[in-house]
């Protein structure tokens, strides 16, 4: 059935212990040397396994594949940990170390340096990394934003800018710095998922989604609202670009992608890779992080949410709907030319009405154009010709 690869989860990331991994490693390459002994033998096996024995953060890079390794480590100082972040060009790491205190490591020297508010009257409710042209770092407090520039050839952080005001809590994403901005609200009793627009000086509200289920979930990829039915274990999309707040397509199961460890495992099909899945779609221990995360503790995995256009696309025989859904999708764009071409393809093979497909042929015709004059020039119609149907 097309419908139940809607979605896929992907890129499982193993939390781990590191020494696991360092432990094992360090003995497999021993056993394979001996009884031949060399000068640094072993020596990168035998660093991982050290570092691990050392306090450090532990992470893993989300990608298409798995990561069948052991996780990357920085080494940092002992104490607790509330909240980690990693600077945008990757040289930092910020540590929140309590609810008073952030911590700032230069990754390449070690050295660090912190920032500190009045514990008397004030509390640090979190922090992130941003490419705002005038700071670097902006640190959430229950009196107010600091704006500050971290400066790592000093090691020291410089305050910008403070703006005053009062806050209990904050959310923050990296994707959410432009376009349109939506804050959704769930009203339990009225069984509604309320939308609201931010725009500058308004909140507006846009909209409301009807939810089928108490128990609901929201992620966001690529300008798509997923509503997860937790209880009912299906997704219904919707498409915040779109006139009118109906649904893409029916509801639409979860699949399991990218679970396996080896390259044999990897090319079995999706539904084998599913059921390799130890674990409980929408299991109790399943966290939502936002936008696109999946934190499942329970089984120790990661996992990023994506978009399966060819399923979609498959799941509902309107011709113009999907392709208008398809032009506003940029995650996979050489997907998105061969589905809006076998789309337009079939709806003349199967001899349609000539207003269907005449439709179909004014929205391909309509994203050309948009391309063309986004590119311009020469070299425009050159890379818009190798990019048909790109938004």
């Amino acid at each position: 059935s097309p419908q139940r690869n809607s979605l896929t989860l992907k890129a499982p990331i193993g939390l781990v212990k590191m020494s696991e991994y360092s432990a094992k490693d360090y003995g497999r390459c021993i056993a394979a040397k001996v009884p031949e002994i060399e000068h640094n033998m072993c020596s990168k096996e035998f660093l991982a396994l050290r570092a691990c024995m050392q306090t450090a953060i532990l992470y893993w890079k989300i990608a298409a594949s798995t990561q069948s390794g052991p996780p990357n480590s920085d080494p940092i100082n002992e104490g607790p940990i509330l909240s980690v972040r990693f600077s945008l060009d990757q040289k930092a790491i910020g540590i929140q170390r309590s609810s008073h205190e952030v911590e700032f490591r230069n990754r390449e020297t070690g050295e660090g340096c912190s920032k500190k508010c009045r514990a008397d009257s004030e509390t640090i409710l979190g922090f992130f990394w941003t490419d705002c042209p005038t700071c670097d770092v902006i640190i959430i407090k229950t009196s107010g934003l600091d704006m500050l520039v971290y400066e790592p050839q000093s090691n020291a952080l410089r305050l910008v800018e403070s703006k005053k005001c009062n806050a209990t809590w904050y959310l923050y994403t990296h994707e959410s710095r432009y376009g349109r901005i939506y804050c959704l609200q769930l009203d339990r009793v009225g069984m509604a998922l309320n939308l609201y627009r931010f725009y500058r000086d308004a909140v507006v509200q846009q909209g409301t989604l009807p939810v089928y289920s108490s128990r609901i979930a929201v992620s966001a990829v690529d300008n798509i609202i997923m509503v997860h039915q937790i209880d009912a274990k299906v997704v219904i999309l919707y498409d915040v670009f779109m006139d009118s707040y109906a649904p893409i397509s029916a509801p639409l199961p979860l699949l399991v992608r990218g679970l396996a460890s080896n390259s044999k495992q990897a090319a079995q099909p999706a539904d084998q890779q599913s059921s390799a899945y130890g674990g409980t779609l929408y299991g109790e221990g399943w966290n939502f992080l936002i936008p696109d995360l999946i934190c499942d503790a329970e089984n120790g995995l990661l996992w990023k949410l994506h978009l399966d256009l060819e399923a979609i696309a498959a799941s509902t025989s309107d011709a113009p709907s999907i392709l208008e859904f398809l032009q506003r999708r940029k995650s996979d764009l050489s997907m998105v030319k061969t589905l809006s071409l076998a789309i337009v393809r079939t709806t003349i093979l199967e001899r349609r009405p000539i207003t269907l497909v005449a439709k179909a042929m004014d929205i391909i015709l309509d994203s050309y154009s948009r391309s063309m004059k986004t590119v311009g020039g020469a070299a425009g119609v050159r890379r818009t010709s190798e990019n048909l149907l790109e938004p």
